[in-house]
């Protein structure tokens, strides 16, 4: 079952428009001209995601998680890389 009701939205200026982002999953990120409009699109979104999680639990069902093997040859932080 997916569970959104502890998710939190951050909604915010940005300029002239407004944003709504989640810090956890499921991830968005939406721009809009006015905060009810944000809103409005975060809303559809989880309804979304609500709406499809039985499909993903059957997708995933018999599904085997593999993670590659790899060596970190970098690590840097998202500001050195904003200042790209």
């Amino acid at each position: 079952m997916a569970d959104v009701s502890d998710l939190v939205i951050w909604f915010r200026t940005h300029g002239r428009y407004w944003v709504a982002a989640t810090g956890r999953a499921p991830y968005f990120c939406f721009v809009g001209e006015s905060e009810a409009a944000v809103e409005d699109i975060a809303a559809r979104a989880l309804q979304f995601y609500e709406d499809v999680a039985a499909e993903r639990e059957t997708f995933s069902k018999g599904r085997e998680t593999v993670s590659p093997d790899y060596v970190v040859q970098k690590k840097v932080l998202g500001r050195e890389l904003a200042r790209s």
